[in-house]
């Protein structure tokens, strides 16, 4: 277990070490390496909000609390019948390969699904919208893409050099 830590400078552990080891504390010097990172957003619906992630060429799933799932990377979503949209929507930003491909990708598939508005199961009115992506002075190729419950994918790649 000792050989998964690391360590901020090369030395041996103290006997204080081993104590917080001992009671499930990482050392002050010690930092465990994270693995990965999931954002949580909120829908009202839940059977909407997989079925858009379907519909954008992610794996989703779930019954009380929801999954996507692409690439090693995970969003998660929970229920809250309270969700607003104007007040409770999250944001999450996505390193791509190609910014230009997704958006594509996306585009098309929103376009399928009536991009803009439509009307859910429900009978409430659902927003999707797309946006694409664009040069920015720090080097990156951005785009977004704002779910039916309006929590926003930026997404963005490294500025592809022609010569």
């Amino acid at each position: 277990m000792m050989e998964n830590l690391k360590t901020k400078q090369d030395r041996s552990l103290t006997p204080d070490d081993e104590s917080h080891r001992n009671r499930g504390m990482a050392p002050d010097n010690i930092l465990p390496s994270f693995q990965s990172i999931s954002p949580v957003f909120s829908t009202a619906n839940l059977p909407r909000w997989l079925s858009h992630y379907r519909a954008l060429e992610v794996q989703s799933y779930g019954n009380e609390y929801g999954f996507a799932t692409r690439d090693g990377l995970q969003l998660h979503v929970s229920v809250n019948p309270e969700h607003d949209p104007l007040r409770t929507a999250g944001c999450a930003y996505l390193y791509v390969e190609d910014a230009d491909a997704l958006h594509a990708v996306w585009s098309a598939a929103a376009a399928a699904a009536t991009n803009d508005v439509a009307m859910d199961v429900a009978g409430d009115v659902s927003y999707t919208r797309n946006v694409a992506p664009a040069d920015t002075s720090y080097g990156l190729r951005e785009g977004a893409h704002l779910d039916p419950d309006n929590n926003l994918l930026r997404y963005g790649s490294g500025i592809k050099i022609t010569k």
